[in-house]
């Protein structure tokens, strides 16, 4: 990856040398020439890197020059990434200039000193990098990075299962729907159906469609999902079914025979239907152990196994003489499917000499799916009548593989990924097969890494979700997930393009396996691929430490149940990689306390603490991250506070306490972290009913989101007061980005808050553009005029409104398509039929959406607006 990431790490670079802020840092330290002349080196060898990045796939002397360059440019990186922080630490010290520079002066660590030593590492680093840019015996051409993009119009095409994804199967649907619906003469009652083919012909699309099937949902219940992938072994594929069946992973520290009872609950005696995709395993011993566990289902059930291997085919199939093997697309459909990916003009399908250029190109995709789409999409960027004919003979005639071999054509299409994608990609390389990947997640450990390149007309946070498009629309990312606001929340990537990535990634990545713990010389990101106790993961990291790797990621793996002293030993081991940049430690379930030391982590963007369970604070230390973009505290369920000085964490742009159920309050001056484009909970403190309003300086209160106006996603604001006054309001309205609101407020019973909640439910009026609206325990009688403003809502829920008498103008909600009311007891139903009534002029309900959950005469009502309403 190294190759394809130092051009955004020098471009990163010269930008932070030429900013004020760190201008005027090297000027307090007497080192602001030096800076100057390493920002001038840099940009030198900035200029050719694109070139060298296309010549080293042919060129052994640029690729060794590379590698040696990009120790040297991580160094750069680092040292001015030093600056930088150095640049936010004063930003956040309080008192006018010269307070900061006495109180920097007499600081614990000697400043001249520093200066000193920083004076002579920038002085090496730039001499480093005029040695390796004299060794080069090679010409490399100045080149300005382009910008290639998809247009608006093919973005729009994207969906769960795309409809170029099945060109071309529906003989083959027809023929496994046979199989599994019929009955069958053998003497079990589960059979097995094996799909076989080589990589990218859709096997796993088939099965997708097959699953989904109508027939088939109507004819087996129930309907289960496992991909198998690598690891073939009976605890995870065994705890796999069970989440398909129950939506819910078993207890990790259940004994296998304690799992395969609750398998058995699951499908012993029912029609049931498996999906086990992408299998691998040839040991007859373990499929027949897994087999064994399967054969409770009632008579008709049947395994559908997909699998690229002929010897797993005649292992596991066993209805019909023969495993079902896919072959690829004939001459005709594949047409048909390059021509939806790589045509933009419709007018070129009846240019008879670009038409054959095309077909001589589709010959080298060999019927395959993947391949066909991906070769699609870099030709629909370029100009069929100047750039195919160069594309066929110059780029696609290099390519040799094998018959059952694509990774070479798919090669072809990275190879004309720009540079900024490039990394991008190569960095998914870090996570297993099959891993569902959460887009936001994956763009903020872009960010944290530098690879997202700043524009000052767009948030980082947008660049990288069109980054994300854009890989998706050229087939690099596959099965996507789509929320309320109708962008992508999930995807995943298929194998192939998996084992792309992890070519593409090199050596300075590594997955570490039970199976190979091997470790390049220049080793840069690290993640694990499996669970381990807190003494496996020291040993593993005790390698990395002996070798001074200088880590930018490390992911650690779901942790096991260990002694607190074993994994804080694990943890302080792991935070000894004081260079890195994002730091997960998801699912240490059992660490009650976290070391001080996180604050020595002064180049760490991205923070991973989600779902430690136990732990119920953080060290204040951890403020002293400047740098910190991302925070994630999800399901720490135990967390009672947050640190004091949060306020200092002035880069902090994501805070997420999704499940973060303990939390009594926020800390004041949340407000000043202007920055924050996700906050998913805003905790306000509980109080008595008598005691109205009590201040406390160290507690924020719900004027802290006031200026908080890039935030986005979902906001959740908790324990509201009906005592809200104007001087105090959270200014909603400005926030234009928030797409889901949820309002709980404390119920105070009392007739004389009815007026309060009115006028501070009128207080919190959103923007227009805000999707999802939920609201509980309101005790007003009438709802807030600003409703009706919603034109895009399209989810409503009111919860606990027990005074309630109207509900909002319904009508008036175009977009509406999910109205959920529960335990709504004052409800006038008149006025709810009346705005039902005229429902049908603004909006339709999906009658299974529709929720409605109060007293006897409500319920009736609700009949009422169904036959009122047009329903589908």
């Amino acid at each position: 990856m190294a190759e394809n990431i130092l051009f955004s790490v020098a471009e990163a670079i010269v930008g932070k040398l030429g900013s004020f802020a760190l201008e005027e840092i090297g000027l307090l330290w007497g080192v602001k020439n030096d800076l100057q002349k390493l920002n001038s080196t840099m940009s030198a060898i900035k200029g050719v890197l694109l070139d060298a990045e296309e010549k080293q796939t042919h060129n052994n002397h640029v690729r060794r020059w590379l590698t040696e360059l990009q120790v040297v440019v991580y160094d750069a990186d680092d040292l001015v990434d030093k600056f930088d922080f150095e640049a936010l630490r004063r930003r956040v010290m309080p008192g006018n200039e010269m307070r900061k520079q006495v109180c920097i002066f007499f600081s614990s660590s000697n400043q001249l000193a520093f200066a000193l030593k920083m004076g002579h590492r920038i002085k090496e680093i730039r001499e480093s990098l005029d040695e390796i840019r004299r060794q080069r015996d090679f010409d490399l051409d100045q080149r300005v990075e382009e910008t290639k993009s998809v247009s608006a119009k093919a973005r729009e095409t994207y969906s769960f299962v795309r409809e170029e994804e099945v060109i071309g199967r529906d003989d083959e649907r027809m023929k496994i729907l046979q199989l599994l619906l019929q009955d069958d003469e053998t003497k079990e009652n589960v059979s097995t159906i094996t799909i076989v083919g080589i990589g990218g012909l859709g096997k796993t699309t088939l099965a997708q469609l097959v699953f989904n099937d109508a027939m088939v949902q109507k004819h087996f219940e129930p309907r289960l999902w496992v991909c198998v992938s690598d690891v073939f072994e009976m605890r995870p594929i065994v705890g796999n079914i069970i989440k398909s069946a129950t939506n819910s992973s078993p207890d990790q520290h259940l004994a296998i025979d304690q799992l395969q009872n609750l398998l058995r609950k699951q499908i012993d005696g029912k029609r049931y239907f498996l999906v086990l995709d992408d299998v691998w395993n040839e040991d007859r011993k373990k499929w027949l152990e897994l087999k064994s566990l399967l054969m409770g289902g009632a008579r008709g059930s049947r395994i559908l196994v997909t699998t690229r291997s002929e010897n797993v085919a005649k292992l596991s199939h066993t209805l019909d003489d023969q495993p079902f093997k896919l072959h690829g697309l004939d001459n005709d459909k594949s047409w048909s499917l390059f021509s939806k990916m790589a045509f933009r003009q419709v007018q070129d399908l009846n240019n008879p000499k670009i038409v054959d250029l095309g077909k001589a190109i589709l010959e080298k995709c060999k019927g395959v799916p993947l391949a066909i789409k991906t070769i699609g999409s870099v030709l629909y960027l370029k100009n069929p009548e100047t750039e195919w004919s160069f594309f066929k003979d110059n780029e696609l005639a290099k390519v040799t593989q094998q018959e059952d071999d694509i990774i070479p054509t798919l090669k072809l299409s990275y190879n004309h990924l720009p540079s900024y994608l490039k990394h991008c990609f190569a960095y998914c390389s870090l996570f297993p097969k099959d891993h569902k990947f959460d887009v936001q997640m994956l763009i903020h450990l872009w960010m944290a890494q530098g690879f997202i390149k700043a524009d000052q007309n767009q948030s980082p946070e947008d660049i990288g979700y069109g980054y994300f498009l854009d890989l998706l629309w050229r087939s690099f990312f596959q099965e996507v997930e789509e929320v309320v606001s109708g962008k992508i929340r999930w995807c995943k990537m298929h194998d192939l393009m998996h084992d792309l990535a992890m070519s593409m990634a090199g050596t300075s990545s590594v997955l570490i396996n039970k199976d190979s713990i091997r470790f390049s010389e220049n080793l840069f990101h690290v993640s694990f691929d499996f669970s381990l106790g807190g003494t496996e993961i020291l040993k593993s990291v005790s390698p990395l430490l002996k070798h001074h790797y200088k880590l930018r990621t490390l992911f650690c793996p779901q942790n096991n149940d260990e002694q607190e002293l074993t994994l804080i030993n694990c943890m302080e081991s792991c935070l000894k990689f004081k260079l890195l940049r994002a730091l997960d430690f998801n699912r240490f379930y059992f660490m009650k306390k976290l070391p001080n030391s996180f604050g020595e982590l002064k180049h760490l963007r991205y923070l991973d603490l989600s779902r430690f369970s136990k732990l119920q604070k953080l060290p204040n230390s951890i403020t002293k991250l400047q740098n910190l973009q991302t925070l994630n505290l999800a399901g720490c369920f135990k967390l009672s506070s947050l640190p004091r000085d949060m306020h200092k964490m002035v880069s902090l742009r994501h805070l997420v306490l999704d499940w973060c159920e303990s939390l009594s309050h926020m800390p004041s001056r949340l407000g000043e972290l202007t920055c924050l484009h996700t906050l998913s909970s805003f905790v306000l403190p509980r109080h008595d009913v008598s005691q109205l309003r009590p201040r406390n300086t160290t507690i924020g209160e719900v004027g802290e989101l006031r200026n908080l106006n890039s935030l986005r996603g979902k906001l959740f604001i908790k324990n509201l007061r009906p005592d809200i006054d104007e001087s105090d309001t959270a200014n909603l309205q400005e926030k234009q980005h928030l797409q889901d609101l949820q309002l709980w407020y404390l119920g105070f019973e009392e007739d004389h808050f009815v007026e309060k909640y009115e006028k501070s439910l009128e207080l919190l009026r959103p923007h227009p553009n805000l999707k999802a609206l939920a609201v509980r325990r309101y005790l007003g009688v009438g709802f807030a005029s600003w409703v009706k403003s919603l034109t895009n809502l399209v989810d409503l829920s009111l919860y606990d409104c027990s005074k309630c008498r109207h509900l909002p103008a319904l009508h008036e909600l175009p977009r509406l398509q999910k109205l959920t009311l529960d335990n709504l007891d004052c409800l006038d139903c008149s006025f709810f039929i009346l705005s039902a009534s005229r429902f049908t002029v603004a909006s339709r309900l999906t009658h299974s959406l529709l929720q409605y959950s109060t007293s006897a005469c409500c319920s009736f009502s609700a009949s009422r607006l169904m036959a009122a309403s047009t329903l589908r």
